[in-house]
């Protein structure tokens, strides 16, 4: 089971940052690699409350694309707590409302944690493609810890992906967050040089 979450955690990283070379291409990669992309931008600490919400909306209004249907927010827990608190209102009830959408824009939110702090992925989940290449394998092995009476455990799953359209998508960084914060370091794949 823990292998499998690995690898899952490992694809939802690829999916968001991937650099393309032995892993899908990310999202904000793609939004990267377009010149002049108006998809990637950054906002300062000084913008917050009812200007960042303006802001936001701005921002999501940049995603384009005629073919996109389910609008998804990805950020760290963190970050999904900064944007509501900027947003929190009070109902006609005299209740504090904020729910797992973001509020007016709508989409669902998607927490994760290797997101930076301070950056949101945002935009349509049906115009990024995955295909897995090869399914997914768990193996074990005795001989490599045989002296310490240990076994080794691996889980390996090969998949390619890229955005349809990078008009169907933003990245935003907000609290002084730019494109030089939209990183996500894999580390190296030491068995397969």
């Amino acid at each position: 089971r823990a292998l499998g979450q690995a690898i899952g955690l490992a694809l939802d990283a690829a999916i968001v940052f991937g650099t393309g070379t032995k892993m899908p291409t990310g999202i904000v990669t793609a939004l990267k690699a377009v010149s002049q992309t108006p998809n990637v931008v950054s906002h300062a600490n000084t913008v917050t409350g009812k200007a960042l919400v303006e802001a936001l909306i701005d921002d999501a209004a940049k995603i384009t694309s005629k073919y996109g249907s389910d609008l998804i927010w990805i950020m760290s827990k963190k970050t999904w707590l900064k944007i509501k608190k900027n947003m929190m209102n009070v109902d006609a009830n005299g209740l504090y409302v904020a729910g797992n959408q973001l509020p007016i824009i709508g989409g669902d939110i998607i927490e994760l944690g290797f997101m930076p702090d301070d950056v949101i992925v945002g935009g349509y989940a049906d115009l990024y493609l995955l295909a897995e290449r090869a399914g997914t394998k768990i193996g074990t092995s005795e001989h490599a810890f045989w002296v310490a009476d240990q076994t080794g455990f691996k889980g390996t799953a090969r998949y390619d992906g890229k955005v349809l359209d990078t008009n169907g998508f933003v990245a935003i960084g907000i609290n002084g967050a730019d494109g030089d914060d939209m990183v996500h370091s894999f580390p190296s794949d030491s068995a397969n040089l």
